[in-house]
């Protein structure tokens, strides 16, 4: 008895190889998504050195003034940040770019602008990678209510949940800048 053999794969050899290309795909969409997260965060992080930078310049361009002192106060994200996006839990992403909060961000920026003599790029101006204003708390120089007037600012981002304070916001804090007097231990 002569035996013949088909050419082809069966239907359960067939399954397997979908199976597998169907779990190194999920493998590499997650891979994928974490990498992208990480440069994100990165992104956000050098944008906000090349703020603090700008920062700096605008310091030294101003005859050493802190930072409260060159935008004339000392928290950017400021009650309509707050109040809309933090107390509300309405991401910052979603607020409109004509909102207050939007708006004080750009005066922020424009005043750092021209004391730093510094193009901001578009991108800066645009928000974090998630399309939130990066926030502020100026706290070089505060001395109200007993603040040690060495302690420095904070710069931050609301990260991919939009809202700061919740998890994903991360900040840095800047160097002293103007303060002579404060040893800054970084």
């Amino acid at each position: 008895m002569k035996r013949t053999y088909q050419k082809g794969f069966t239907l359960v050899e067939l399954l397997v190889v979908v199976i597998v290309i169907a779990v190194l795909a999920g493998l590499t969409t997650i891979a994928y998504r974490k990498a992208s997260e990480d440069a994100k965060y990165a992104n956000a992080r050098s944008e906000i050195n090349d703020i603090i930078q700008i920062t700096r310049l605008a310091s030294a361009n101003s005859g050493g003034k802190t930072l409260g002192q060159i935008l004339g106060y000392e928290f950017f994200a400021a009650a309509s940040c707050l109040t809309d996006s933090v107390e509300a839990g309405v991401p910052m992403y979603d607020l409109p770019k004509t909102h207050s909060c939007w708006k004080d961000y750009h005066a922020m920026l424009d005043k750092l602008e021209k004391l730093s003599k510094q193009k901001i790029p578009q991108d800066i101006r645009d928000g974090d990678p998630w399309g939130s204003p990066y926030w502020l708390d100026a706290n070089e120089g505060e001395t109200y209510n007993g603040h040690n007037p060495c302690t420095r600012d904070l710069w931050g981002s609301a990260g991919p949940g939009g809202i700061m304070f919740r998890p994903g916001f991360f900040e840095i804090r800047s160097p002293i800048i103007a303060l002579d007097y404060c040893k800054d231990p970084d």
